[in-house]
C-alpha cells in the first residue's frame, strides 16, 4: 500500500490506497542495463601536447577502476568487465 497525501485548507491528510498493478512495466532487460555502464575520464591536455588518449575508466556497478594510457587498454578493461558480467546469472 502507498500513502496518498493531500494538502488543503485543513492541513495535510493521509489515506491508504492499494498500489495498482495495471500500469506495471513488464520485467525485461533494459536496452541500456546499468551493469554495462562505465564512466570514462580523459586527462586534460594543453594545445601544445600531442593528442593522447589516457585517463581513468570505472565500472559503475562494481566500482572497479583502472587508469589507461591508450584506446587498447581502455577497450581491454571494458571487455574484461563485460565478459565477467555475462558470466553472472540474471
Amino acid at each position: 500500500m502507498r500513502t496518498i497525501r493531500s494538502v488543503g485548507d485543513q492541513g495535510e491528510r493521509s489515506a491508504r490506497a492499494p498500489l495498482s498493478t495495471k500500469n506495471v512495466m513488464p520485467t525485461k532487460e533494459p536496452a541500456l542495463p546499468t551493469n554495462r555502464a562505465f564512466v570514462v575520464q580523459f586527462r586534460a591536455r594543453d594545445e601544445a601536447t600531442p593528442v593522447r588518449y589516457d585517463g581513468r575508466v570505472e565500472h559503475l556497478v562494481s566500482g572497479q577502476a583502472r587508469h589507461f594510457q591508450s584506446w587498447e587498454e581502455l577497450r581491454r578493461f571494458v571487455e574484461e568487465i563485460l565478459a565477467t558480467e555475462a558470466e553472472k546469472p540474471p
